[in-house]
Formats: structure tokens, C-alpha cells, sequence
């Protein structure tokens, strides 16, 4: 096991410096410190150097033998990503390369982000609240395209919706409730069974072979439906 020097050192009250101590008699309260692994040791209850000197050897030999494990820096804890490196890994070898993201859903995911990124100045995850979604649903509401144009309501809630993901996929969930969601109406979609579709067809029919029947009356149309084999 490679030997680690242990070094004795003296502390000085005022300022809390550090001086490596020396033979000599040292003042009554004089703090004696051991420094070995990069870390400082005070020593309770020593009062002159020689009994420090004898700590020290004592420390050396403990940790050459195990008996005393070498202290160890704790790590310190990583910084946060800032948001920008985080959207762009996001779009790149991330989320977007795991699922094969189409040209199309990427720059609709890119172009979301990028407008959080305008109505929000905070750049880092973990500063990220839910009021800063809020202010987003705003920001989009009010924001205009190139031609001037305003995003329509399903838009907003497309862009939203796109953010919302991000966030979601590197844990910070739940910053919104349901009701702070933006609102958009769904087109109703009109579906027409197979007599409807037979009859508008039939119509078609009879106007381009006959454009003088341009004026019949819904009754007539009624009545040719009768004949249809439905």
C-alpha cells in the first residue's frame, strides 16, 4: 500500500489560517491539525507538539496498516445542464434519435422549444415552474408569425403540448394542471353512411347528364331515391 504522509499543523484563532508546526512550546489553547489525503484533522485534547508529532506518526501508521482509511473528498455535486445544451441533445442523439423523428415532427418539436426559449429567460432545468408554462401559453397566444398571423388555437396547444414532452422526459412532470392547458375546440368531423353518399351521387349524376334538372326540387330527388338498391 503507498504511504501517506501525514503533516502536523497548528491553526490560528483570528484568522483560521493554517502554519505548519514547528519544535518549539507553543501557548497554552493552540490548535494542532494533522493534514494528510487532502483533508484537515483537528486533534482534541493535544497541548504541545511532541504529543501532536506522535499523533501524526500514529495516523501514518494506521492508514499504512488500514486501520485508518484515507479520508476521502466528497464529490461535488454535478452542475445542472443548462437548458439550451439540454434542448439540443434532446433534438439530436436523444429523444428525436430514439424515436426516428420525421422531418416534420422535428421542427415542430425544435420550433416549440424554441419559442419557450423566447418567452422564458431562465436557463437552467431546474429553475423551470409551472408559471413559466403559464406565461408560455400566453406568449403564444399573443405571438405573430413572419406574415403576421396568429397562431390558431390548436396550434397553441400543439406547441404547448410539444414543450410539456420535453419537460416531461427529464422529469419535471405535473408543473401544470389539466385546467392550465390551453383550450381548443376539435373540428366535428361529418360522416355520411352509404344511402346519404348514394343519393348525393345520384344527384351529381343527373345534373351533369342533364343540367336543365339544375332546378329540380328536393321532393324530385326524394322520390329517385326510392329506386336506389340500398
Amino acid at each position: 500500500m503507498k504511504k501517506i504522509r501525514v503533516s502536523l499543523y497548528i491553526r490560528h484563532h483570528k484568522t483560521q489560517e493554517y502554519e505548519k508546526a514547528e519544535n518549539t512550546i507553543y501557548p497554552h489553547g493552540t490548535i494542532f491539525v494533522l493534514r494528510y489525503s487532502g483533508k484537515w484533522e483537528t486533534l482534541k485534547n493535544c497541548t504541545s507538539y511532541q504529543e501532536g508529532f506522535v499523533a501524526a506518526m500514529q495516523k501514518e501508521i494506521e492508514l499504512l496498516t488500514g486501520k485508518a482509511e484515507p479520508r476521502r473528498r466528497k464529490p461535488k455535486p454535478k452542475a445542472p445542464e443548462p437548458l439550451d445544451v439540454l434542448i439540443d441533445v434532446y433534438l439530436t442523439t436523444g429523444k428525436a434519435a430514439e424515436n426516428n423523428w420525421r422531418k416534420h415532427t422535428l421542427q415542430a418539436y425544435a420550433l416549440g422549444l424554441r419559442l419557450f426559449c423566447q418567452s422564458c429567460k431562465k436557463t437552467r432545468l431546474d429553475e423551470i415552474t409551472g408559471d413559466d408554462l403559464k406565461a408560455f401559453k400566453v406568449f403564444l397566444r399573443k405571438y405573430r408569425t413572419k406574415a403576421g398571423k396568429p397562431y390558431d388555437p390548436r396550434s397553441v396547444w400543439n406547441h404547448f403540448n410539444n414543450v410539456i414532452s420535453f419537460f416531461n422526459e427529464h422529469g419535471k412532470t405535473n408543473l401544470v394542471q389539466a385546467s392550465d392547458w390551453p383550450k381548443y375546440e376539435a373540428k366535428k368531423v361529418v360522416c355520411y353512411d352509404e344511402r346519404d353518399m348514394a343519393l348525393r351521387h345520384l344527384g351529381l349524376q343527373l345534373l351533369v347528364s342533364f343540367p336543365k334538372l339544375s332546378d329540380l326540387s328536393q321532393t324530385t330527388f326524394d322520390s329517385a331515391s326510392q329506386i336506389i338498391p340500398l
